[in-house]
């Protein structure tokens, strides 16, 4: 039998020990459930085991959830940790498709407004989570950004914008 108190919710996560660094550094965590993907609730890291579990060699912590839901956070229920500033500092998120590895150098495609013609930039990378990388350096809100065909394009070509975003836009 488990009992459990209805009351503060929170969320019992593992961590594997090449994350816990990440953890331990995150300035702010986000809280999601299976059921409700589109709401996201702020945590923040109430506890972390200082060894790890003995069959799974990860790490146990709870993550305490800022202001709950209780209608539509249940006990019980499915959630995803999202720590989107791993690295301590303000980071820009794109997808993966967006980085060029160019002799040893990380690198984007930016689009200027004016020309819609494509520039590479180098870029410092945080963290990579499931299918996007933090980018700590290089880059600043509002521009454009190449996500798909990356490793297609040549510098000066023209390309034509599909999609922006009001951070880090898109282009194809």
């Amino acid at each position: 039998m488990t009992v459990a108190a209805d009351g503060e919710r929170e969320v019992a996560i593992s961590i594997p020990e090449s994350r816990v660094e990440e953890l331990r550094k995150a300035k702010s965590l986000q809280v999601s459930v299976w059921a409700h993907p589109d709401k996201a609730w702020t945590g923040t890291l109430r506890e972390l085991a200082p060894d790890t579990d003995s069959v799974t060699r990860t790490y146990s912590a709870r993550i305490s959830i800022q202001h709950p839901d209780e209608t539509l956070l249940r006990l019980g229920m499915t959630a995803s940790v999202l720590a989107p500033d791993v690295d301590g500092n303000r980071a820009i998120r794109l997808p993966l498709t967006a980085i060029v590895d160019r002799d040893g150098s990380r690198q984007v495609w930016i689009v200027p407004p004016k020309s819609s013609r494509v520039q590479a930039r180098d870029v410092q990378l945080g963290s990579a989570q499931k299918d996007s990388v933090l980018v700590t350096a290089g880059l600043s809100g509002g521009e454009t950004v190449v996500t798909a065909g990356v490793h297609m394009l040549k510098a000066g070509q023209r390309v034509k914008v599909i999609e922006a975003a009001a951070t880090a836009g898109s282009a194809k």
